[in-house]
């Protein structure tokens, strides 16, 4: 499993109270469990993060040799249902180690990098290496904002597809996110990616919120 140093292994602020619940060394996974049943609790409703994200990425029929990688992959709840439709050849980035424990458990994924994003970070990846990129629920207010395109348009091929899912309510929460199309229409605009595909809107998302799935293609 490749890692970066210094790592401290969390997104600041990416979960609350995370103080209390990793209070003690047998609690990490304990909490990572307990997150990942209740995950599964929704499998069978519409209004799932990486269900969504998925049948997005059915509908492009896409080389099933493509080479993937689960951005913020956590417990490989992407890859588990990627994987029934032939797509195998995925690597995960995350920047919690303990969330991809269970996933290197179900040997979902072909390498595991522990590693932050963002304009301050660099991926512990080699450029120009993905065929596509796939993300569920990662953008969202203490997790990765858009300086994270960067470094993940680095790691794209030319040609090669960046897609993600999020809710559509975090302009009027977080400043992060109050241009954050803008953000995507200015590389547009500069000739560094396009949409591949109109963005979808999808009602309900999570949690009684809507949803977006973005599906842009490195120029």
């Amino acid at each position: 499993m490749s890692s970066t140093a210094s790592l401290d292994g969390s997104y600041e602020d990416s979960l609350p109270g995370e103080d209390q619940v990793f209070a003690d060394k047998d609690r990490p996974l304990k909490w990572i469990e307990k997150f990942e049943t209740e995950m599964m609790d929704f499998s069978d409703s519409d209004c799932t993060e990486p269900k969504h994200i998925v049948k997005a990425f059915l509908e492009l029929e896409l080389d099933r040799e493509s080479r993937i990688l689960d951005v913020l992959a956590g417990t490989g709840l992407v890859a588990e249902l990627l994987r029934p439709h032939g797509y195998v050849n995925i690597d995960a980035i995350d920047g919690r180690k303990d969330m991809l424990t269970l996933s290197n458990k179900k040997q979902l994924y072909k390498n595991f990098y522990v590693s932050l994003l963002g304009c301050q970070y660099t991926a512990p990846i080699q450029s120009d290496i993905y065929d596509v990129l796939i993300a569920s629920g990662a953008f969202a207010p203490g997790r990765l904002h858009s300086d994270a395109f960067c470094d993940l348009l680095r790691i794209t091929k030319p040609g090669g597809i960046i897609m993600w899912s999020m809710r559509t309510d975090y302009g009027p929460i977080s400043p992060r996110f109050a241009n954050f199309d803008a953000h995507i229409e200015d590389l547009v605009t500069n000739g560094v990616w396009k949409h591949y595909v109109p963005r979808k809107t999808i009602k309900p998302y999570v949690h009684g919120s809507e949803g977006y799935v973005y599906t842009m293609q490195r120029i």
